[in-house]
């Protein structure tokens, strides 16, 4: 008995990490793995989806990776700089969260 329950914990914490990381809703994905284990096997073969703030589109070979990174994980192409105006002097910085030039916060 308890080591069924510990198997659907485990089930559940795995799918709404994975779940997660693909851009998905995590309670809903732990809440289904929890009751059905075999749909984690769904959430590993669901694409990643684009999740603001966190992941962004390659612009050579259009799949989803991470927001931070400087290079594709699949076409291991160089990723462009994403750069945003600061609303304080006015520049074009890199999305770092500040502004390079007069060092005030970029997002709320």
């Amino acid at each position: 008995m308890y080591r069924l329950l510990v198997l659907r914990i485990v089930a559940g914490l795995v799918g709404g990490v994975i779940a997660y990381r693909k851009g998905r809703a995590r309670l809903i994905w732990a809440v289904l793995c929890a009751f059905f284990p075999p749909v984690i096997i769904a959430v590993l073969l669901l694409p990643p989806q684009l999740a603001p703030g966190r992941t962004k589109r390659c612009p050579y070979c259009s799949r989803i990776g991470y927001r931070d990174d400087v290079q594709c994980r699949y076409c291991k192409r160089q990723l462009p700089i994403d750069l945003v105006q600061c609303h304080m002097c006015g520049s074009f910085v890199p999305d770092k969260g500040y502004c390079v030039n007069c060092h005030k916060k970029l997002r709320d």
